[in-house]
């Protein structure tokens, strides 16, 4: 882990460290391993989907977008609780159940002008990589 770096503040001649990322569900999963690699195998370990955020492409592309929300989702995971995990390792306090939507909201049902005769390929992931 690296320390932040120490700066003078303008008005005051005394070191300060500069405040560590909050982690919420809005937080980008590049940027929550870019300040805390140390979450770096929890995030790995806690859904099979999230393996693949090794992948060079994918971390360059996905995870520089995705944010905690997004990621929970597809790991059909409760947000609330995986940010409240990463909080607790990086000794952040936890946010209140409430104060956030669980990953479940992110999937909203199929709008009016979807028409699934119009599909025209599909596929499945699992097949594709089963990792």
């Amino acid at each position: 882990m690296v320390t932040p770096p120490l700066f003078t503040s303008p008005k005051s001649k005394e070191p300060q460290i500069p405040e560590r990322l909050p982690i919420t569900p809005e937080t980008k999963v590049a940027a929550l391993l870019d300040q805390y690699s140390e979450l770096e195998a929890i995030l790995i370990g806690i859904a099979p989907p999230f393996k693949k955020l090794r992948n060079p492409v994918l971390w360059r592309s996905v995870a520089r977008v995705a944010s905690l929300q997004q990621a929970t989702a597809v790991g059909r995971l409760p947000v609330v609780t995986v940010v409240n995990e990463f909080r607790a390792v990086v000794g952040q306090e936890p946010i209140a159940r409430g104060e956030e939507a669980d990953a479940a909201s992110y999937f909203s049902s199929q709008p009016d002008w979807f028409d699934s005769d119009r599909v025209v390929a599909t596929i499945n992931e699992q097949e594709v990589d089963p990792t």
